[in-house]
């Protein structure tokens, strides 16, 4: 009979100094999950069982608990080795597990002939993404869109990004007539998970008009949450609640009446001559707003608070009925031709838009690609490894048509940047290999169909005679009403990317001034890089402390959420992912 003792922290420990485990004569053994690995449901468990210790070679009974009501919703019997009350008994077992360690848990468990039921290894369930924590009034369940997912990104936000969206978030708030206790919070309606930044949509699916509108806004912006939202209205959890003037839509038509936005869309549709000259002057009283100026580290906080929370949002409704008024003549297009036109037809209207910032910047980029092309001196500078073109352009030592070429372009676009949503990360000013990168490309490029230029005609040539094409398909009446609104859809739908260009434009001035602050905090000893200060929030600016370990901490917390490898695009409050 081995000897043994116990050791430091309870741990049996055998004569050789090994660690010894009472052994368990398993009658049932297997693994519970206190929450659905396959759903993500918080509060379903799932238990495999099998007779006898626990083998990959056998196939498990299963069964799937509520843990709320203790109701066992689905069961897969193979031996049959539990009775239901043991099943209950693990799920109860395992929420206790999960409370104590305050997180899901994979359990292995084993019953012994007495019935005695015996865990035997946990650990933490590492697939299952958080869920937001649940910020506004209401009961469960509550559906929460990823902001940032629907903008294409995927990765996390910096600590400072997410301070910016905050910020945002109780504009939006604001404008709602929905006032916010510490602006520096967000809104109830904002929380975060994994460092990405989420808005409750719940309200907006359980109101008839939100419901309605929603939907049809990410038609526009991101197809595939628009999908979405229509599938979580069939849910009986997300029913319609209210149709009041109070709800989420009676709100949003209240400040589009306020600020004057279906008389500007109207505007809009009369005369798109004057939609272009408005977005003009608001774009110019912006860039007045953002020159930079000489501020202390305070001021520059206070500034960029000020942008964020007042100035960057209410440009929407000033901005937003233009485009909208050219999707509005689509849709009375497509109501005019009714069946004469086949689905999808119309998308070839929208082919080579102009006014359409970003494709602006791409056409003025593959023109300065020309005038690289055409300098031998510039096109022998670009062999060079990007992050090396880059650095030569910093230091201003590329040829002058280069130099001068990208300074120009910088100088107009230099405010945008890949991730541009997160103003934590670099813009194309600050670094420009990104763009040197798309040169190369384009300088490699010796096919003349691909050309972006001879591309955007051939859009714009094909929207063209698409248009004449379903003109000529009805009567005349009807061909006045469907040319009408085609070529409006056509001056006006491409200034849908302005809205977002100027919010970046609002970002890029935010993260000059906090680089500012960065600077001087450096020279002061409290940071060792000026643009370690995007790992910090705005209330830790405005502290006294040595923030070195802070953004340490902070940073360290974003590179394990930059390896996390997915980011569903909405969440339902019991962890189901969409």
């Amino acid at each position: 009979m081995t000897d043994w003792a116990i050791g430091p922290e309870g741990v049996a420990l055998g004569s050789a100094g090994f660690p010894v485990q009472r052994a368990v004569d398993a009658k049932a053994a297997g693994v519970l999950f206190t929450a659905n690995p396959v759903t993500g449901r918080r509060h379903e468990a799932v238990i495999d069982a099998t007779p006898g210790l626990v083998s990959g070679a056998v196939d498990p009974d299963q069964f799937v608990v509520d843990t709320a009501s203790g109701a066992i919703r689905d069961r897969t019997l193979v031996h049959d080795c539990l009775t239901d009350e043991q099943v209950r008994a693990l799920a109860t077992l395992g929420g206790q597990v999960e409370d104590h360690y305050g997180a899901p848990q994979a359990i292995e468990w084993a019953l012994d002939a007495e019935g005695k039921l015996w865990l035997t290894q946990v650990r933490p369930v590492t697939t299952l993404y958080p869920v937001p924590p649940q910020r506004m009034d209401g009961s469960s369940p509550r559906i929460y869109l990823c902001l940032s997912l629907a903008q294409g990104l995927t990765q996390p936000i910096t600590p400072m990004g997410l301070a910016a969206f905050r910020l945002l978030s109780t504009s939006a708030a604001e404008l709602l007539g929905s006032p916010v206790n510490d602006p520096r919070d967000g809104s109830p309606a904002y929380t975060e998970a994994a460092q990405r930044p989420f808005v409750d949509l719940t309200p907006a699916i359980r109101s008839t008009t939100g419901r309605a509108i929603v939907p049809r806004v990410f038609d526009v912006m991101d197809a595939r949450s628009a999908a979405v939202l229509r599938e979580v209205s069939e849910d009986p959890h997300f029913a319609v609640l209210t149709s009041s003037r109070r709800d989420v839509g009676g709100r949003v038509a209240r400040v589009l009446l306020r600020s004057g936005a279906p008389i500007r869309l109207l505007a809009a549709i009369a005369s798109p001559a004057l939609a272009h000259f408005q977005v003009r002057r608001t774009s110019r009283r912006l860039d007045m707003l953002l020159a930079a100026a000489s501020r202390s580290a305070t001021a520059r906080l206070d500034f960029v608070e000020h942008l964020l929370r007042t100035k960057a949002l209410p440009l929407l409704p000033r901005l937003v009925p233009a485009p909208a008024a050219g999707f509005l003549m689509l849709a009375v297009a497509r109501k005019v031709l009714g069946k004469t036109a086949q689905p999808g037809e119309l998308q070839t209207v929208l082919r080579g838009l102009p006014h359409n910032v970003t494709t602006e910047m791409d056409l003025a980029l593959w023109s300065l690609a020309q005038r690289i092309r055409a300098d031998e001196a510039s096109v022998e500078a670009f062999a060079e490894p990007a992050e090396i073109v880059a650095e030569r352009y910093r230091s201003g030592a590329l040829p002058r048509v280069a130099q001068n070429g990208l300074s120009d372009f910088l100088g107009e676009h230099g405010h945008r940047a890949v991730a541009e949503i997160d103003l934590g990360l670099p813009r194309w000013s600050e670094d420009p290999t990104h763009l040197v990168g798309v040169l190369t490309n384009y300088l490699q490029q010796t096919d003349p169909a691909l050309a972006p230029d001879l591309q955007h005609k051939a859009g714009t040539a094909a929207a063209e005679a698409k248009i004449a094409e379903l003109v000529r398909r009805v009567s005349p009446l009807r061909a006045r009403i469907v040319r009408f609104a085609l070529r409006r859809t056509r001056e006006l739908a491409g200034l849908r990317e302005l809205p977002k260009h100027l919010l970046v434009r609002v970002l890029a001035a935010a993260r000059r001034e906090l680089r500012q602050v960065g600077a001087e905090l450096v020279a002061a000893g409290r940071l060792d890089s000026p643009t370690d200060v995007f790992f910090l929030d705005l209330r830790d600016l405005r502290s006294p402390a040595d923030l070195r370990a802070i953004v340490a901490t902070h940073r360290a917390d974003y590179e394990q959420e930059v390896r996390r490898p997915r980011v569903p695009r909405l969440i339902q409050s019991d962890g189901v992912e969409h």
